[in-house]
């Protein structure tokens, strides 16, 4: 749902934040813990247990999230970065976070989950 709205933004060059707040509303009524990804939290990534119902939330390049975005999140989570880069591109952010994500879930997976 989210990149068809940063798609629609683009396009019709209008700001993200308010819908993408009502979207993270709605994913909390319906019991789905959110997860906003920015540069400055101090918990990181890894420290979250992801063996949940959750969406992972993202801003857009250079701008992050809306602010008022990070405060509908239940969890801010940074990536660590070494050097003097500040933060990753929005697509390899995202692709470390669901990394562990599926990382968690499969070290929780029993033999017959599998199946």
């Amino acid at each position: 749902m989210v990149s068809i709205w940063a798609l629609l933004a683009t396009v019709e060059e209008r700001p993200l934040g308010p819908t993408l707040s009502r979207t993270v509303e709605e994913l909390k009524e319906n019991n789905i813990w959110t997860v906003g990804l920015d540069e400055r939290p101090d918990q990181t990534y890894d420290a979250i247990d992801y063996n949940m119902d959750c969406a992972l939330v993202l801003g857009g390049e250079g701008k992050g999230l809306h602010d008022l975005v990070k405060r509908k999140c239940d969890f801010l989570v940074s990536i660590p970065m070494l050097g003097k880069v500040p933060s990753l591109n929005v697509s390899v952010a995202a692709a470390v976070v669901l990394y562990e994500i599926v990382r968690q879930r499969r070290a929780k997976q029993t033999p017959s989950d599998e199946e």
